[in-house]
């Protein structure tokens, strides 16, 4: 993926962007008819607005299409657009919404992409100097199209996924941290032979920040 964005601040408070991005996909899968291959390309203009020194928000939208090296298909050209708010209700917490709508890649290997809404709402909160905490829930609507399935016997499908996740993480020094996570995950699938599931996953960690 690269990309190039231009800012140009209006007033105190408003700067305007201008975003272009390119990318190329590539599979490790063998055959011309399984070909998942893909280039794409998106254009588009943003604001950023400063409301106060505690809210501050983004919106970006745009136009995305996605070429596939596959010549039975057709290039799929879709809109794109994002925003987010951030809150800053005290100096130790920070939340943060966001919505979005994109071309993505395909979870599943039968179609060549999905078309994805998502939403997320995060928070992070310092209880000290060393000690923080952060979690964060999100919801996410897959769109897979028939137009765009390798298997004629895949139609038109919807996974819709939840998820919660939620970090602790103690500062040893400057730049040592201990984390400990844990994140759950429900999937709700009618994708033609794929099972619906719950997980949870817990984790622990150490991190170093050199910069």
């Amino acid at each position: 993926i690269g990309g190039l964005t231009l800012r140009q601040q209006l007033a105190s408070r408003t700067t305007v962007m201008g975003d272009l991005r390119y990318q190329t996909l590539s599979y490790n899968e063998a055959g011309a008819e399984y070909n998942r291959d893909a280039d794409t390309v998106y254009a588009g203009l943003g604001v950023e607005q400063n409301f106060s020194p505690a809210v501050i928000g983004t919106l970006r939208g745009g136009l995305e299409s996605r070429m596939y090296d596959n010549e039975a298909y057709d290039d799929n050209n879709q809109p794109y657009g994002e925003i987010s708010m951030t809150f800053l209700p005290t100096p130790a917490t920070r939340i943060t919404g966001a919505a979005s709508y994109s071309i993505y890649e395909s979870d599943v290997d039968a179609y060549l992409s999905q078309n994805r809404s998502y939403l997320s709402l995060s928070m992070a909160h310092d209880f000290t100097a060393k000690l923080s905490f952060y979690v964060s829930g999100a919801y996410s609507l897959s769109a897979y199209e028939a137009d765009y399935s390798l298997d004629s016997a895949m139609g038109d499908a919807d996974e819709n996924a939840y998820m919660v996740s939620a970090r602790l993480a103690y500062r040893i020094n400057r730049i040592n941290w201990l984390e400990a996570g844990w994140q759950y995950v429900q999937l709700d699938s009618d994708v033609l032979n794929r099972e619906s599931y719950v997980r949870n996953r817990f984790d622990v960690g150490w991190k170093i920040q050199l910069f």
